[in-house]
């Protein structure tokens, strides 16, 4: 197979902790004296009431695991007594679109960097700048890229919507059983796709009538956000998919599965690497919970970085921050605030980690103890998913960016099954997006 590579298209390169953004974005590598989200130093903070009061939270098209709402709440109280910290329970009168169709709205929102473009229509959101100076929250503590995720969503002004409060990874799991049953090395950190695609090809066998499988992602979708691709322009609102870089995601995808024995087949990739074990690796977000159900801590397995592209680097899929947000009609935003200020805490942080939940801080130190509360994690390499960083986000993302990305999974599919080439996948996919949007324009 011919090596893979990535074309120069004249696309932002942009570097694992940098904050610098393509063309004319804002976003800057660190704080400026000017720069109005950095905490001052020349005067204290305001005295805030420290009154009873209670402050809802809702989510907004992402779930939060009760342990870490739970672990939140009791924060929360340990620092400031005066609040009372309400997770509002799953159901779709409680989410904030359920909440804001009801007539109230949510004091804190909790939801993803990129549905906060989605969340405008609904007068929601709100500055946090003036309370990040007024408090002297210190945003340096945060990933700088994660950071530059949530602005770039209102690149124009420069505004903060949102907090980052945790994020996921993407790492490469493998059942080390299958590599000792068929005495292949294990993954490495610092493959490229080339090197990983040799590695499946070895574990793939058909052994004792069943077939073995080298090589799946739980979502293709995953790869293309490794190359920073957006299907639709939010400016223009058209599709962005005819391109080099398209084209080489969807030549990586076909060559995984076009490996003899490795072809797709229905059942979730997960499933096969857990339950069915016949799935050498698995490439995927944060399994590590899953794998620690006791019907799962038999299966011998350990973890790799993500392989990246070469002209990519220890990047992985696209960033997934989530964030929590201050409504715009909060009665007790300051308070919010000192929410929003315990979430992204070294204390807190650690203790997330601890549960294998990933944080958002710089911190080698919160990093080291990642998974560190469950036992069974031990002697595993965990430590490899800190090695690569996401995809940096550099424009805002449409609001017909899920629904084009179901477009793009479709050919993928449609061009691995090879009903089509590539360049006609490539077109239809153009087409049918372009068409998608403009139906969902006119509803």
């Amino acid at each position: 197979m011919r090596k893979l590579q990535v074309p120069l298209l004249g696309l932002c390169m942009v570097a694992a902790l940098s904050l610098a953004g393509c063309g004319n974005e804002k976003v800057q590598t660190t704080p400026s004296p000017n720069d109005k989200s950095a905490a001052p130093n020349d005067k204290p903070p305001p005295k805030i009431s420290s009154d009873p009061v209670k402050l809802t939270l809702s989510t907004s098209g992402v779930g939060l695991d009760q342990k870490i709402g739970d672990m939140l709440v009791e924060h929360v109280k340990k620092k400031y007594p005066n609040i009372t910290l309400e997770i509002m329970p799953p159901g779709k009168d409680n989410t904030v679109e359920g909440m804001v169709a009801g007539g109230t709205t949510p004091d804190i929102m909790f939801t993803y960097s990129g549905n906060i473009n989605a969340l405008r229509a609904m007068n929601v959101l709100y500055d946090l700048t003036p309370l990040v100076k007024s408090q002297m929250i210190d945003l340096s503590r945060i990933e700088p890229g994660h950071i530059a995720d949530v602005k770039v969503r209102s690149a124009e002004k420069d505004e903060l919507y949102g907090i980052p409060f945790l994020t996921d990874f993407h790492g490469l799991y493998y059942n080390k059983d299958l590599f000792d049953k068929f005495g292949v090395p294990y993954p490495q950190d610092g493959m490229v796709w080339d090197d990983a695609l040799n590695v499946a090809r070895k574990v793939t066998r058909m052994d004792g009538g069943t077939q073995y499988r080298g090589l799946e992602s739980q979502n293709s979708i995953w790869v293309t956000q490794g190359l920073s691709l957006f299907p639709v322009d939010a400016a223009t609102n058209k599709a962005t998919v005819i391109n080099d870089q398209y084209k080489l995601a969807f030549e990586l995808l076909k060559s995984i599965y076009s490996i003899p024995g490795n072809q797709q087949i229905a059942k979730p990739a997960k499933n096969q690497f857990i339950q069915d074990r016949t799935l050498a690796m698995l490439l995927d977000l944060n399994s590590v919970i899953a794998l620690q159900d006791p019907k799962n801590l038999d299966l011998n397995w350990d973890m790799a970085q993500y392989p990246s592209f070469p002209d990519k680097p220890n990047i992985h899929g696209g960033i997934s921050v989530r964030v929590l947000m201050i409504s715009a009609i909060s009665k007790h935003k300051e308070q919010a605030m000192q929410v929003l200020d315990v979430a992204s805490s070294e204390e807190f942080q650690t203790a997330m980690s601890r549960q294998a939940t990933m944080p958002i801080l710089k911190s080698d130190a919160v990093k080291q103890v990642f998974g560190a509360d469950y036992p069974a994690l031990k002697n595993k390499r965990l430590q490899s998913i800190f090695k690569s960083k996401p995809a940096q986000t550099t424009t805002v993302a449409s609001i017909y960016k899920a629904k084009a990305e179901a477009i793009v999974l479709n050919k993928i599919n449609e061009y691995i099954k090879g009903n089509v080439d590539v360049n006609t996948a490539l077109q239809q996919a153009d087409e049918e997006i372009n068409k998608m949007v403009e139906t969902e324009r006119i509803k």
